[in-house]
């Protein structure tokens, strides 16, 4: 990538492209690629559509990318320079690399619990100033909490307008967790409505050995009307 290319990109993009590059285990872009394809989305948005299975959008392309586009421009700053450590800083690349390899073995093992434990969105870190504790609660609060709770207000919405069926739910693992969570939602909201809701479980499909570049989410199985969710 050429400096004028850099120069293009917003921060916040170089973030998540040295974020990506930090943490992925493909040596080659075309074994990171080939590990996109194998992306759990891509795995269920192909099988919704062989099986002729309707789908229903919680979020488009331009609503992530104006998200990350109100970070406000210091919040913007310290992701890039916590992303350019990772990248270079060969202790704090294999702490990040541990981490989420600890991520996702708790998803391969359906342990929800753990997750949310190694995963707090409302957590106070005592380490840093107050200045950069309050830039973690902007990027948590734009990144993970409004977005739980608008992914909740539209699935609520499609439940109501399609009483007796059954939904399969995917969305990034994030989303699962905590008391302001889709799970912890949709039961605050629709429990006293609703027969059952599942506990989120790990979902196991062949990964690409080679590329070794992979993301497991959880997945909640909800049912309007009592029937074995787990059959879908």
């Amino acid at each position: 990538m050429s400096k004028e290319d850099i120069a293009s990109y917003k921060p916040w993009y170089l973030t998540n492209l040295l974020t990506t590059t930090a943490l992925s285990q493909s040596s080659t872009e075309e074994e990171q690629q080939r590990a996109a394809i194998l992306g759990i989305d891509n795995y269920f948005l192909t099988s919704a559509l062989i099986n002729d299975k309707p789908i229903y959008e919680l979020e488009s392309y331009k609503y992530q990318t104006d998200m990350f586009d109100s970070f406000s421009p210091e919040l913007q700053a310290f992701n890039l320079e916590e992303a350019t450590e990772l990248l270079l800083d060969e202790k704090t690349s294999n702490e990040g690399i541990d981490m989420f390899g600890e991520w996702l073995k708790y998803w391969q093992d359906g342990e929800l619990e753990k997750f949310e434990k190694s995963y707090p969105k409302k957590e106070a870190h005592p380490e840093v100033t107050k200045e950069e504790q309050a830039l973690l609660d902007e990027y948590n609060n734009k990144l993970l909490i409004v977005r739980d709770a608008e992914m909740t207000e539209k699935i609520e919405k499609i439940l109501e307008g399609n009483e007796g069926k059954t939904y399969f739910i995917v969305v990034g693992s994030g989303h699962y967790v905590g008391s302001d969570g889709v799970i912890a939602n949709l039961k605050k909201r629709l429990c006293s409505r609703t027969n059952q809701i599942n506990k989120p479980v790990g979902y196991n499909h062949k990964k690409d050995i080679k590329s070794k570049s992979f993301l497991y989410p959880f997945c909640l199985v909800y049912n309007m009307n009592g029937n074995d969710g787990n059959k879908l």
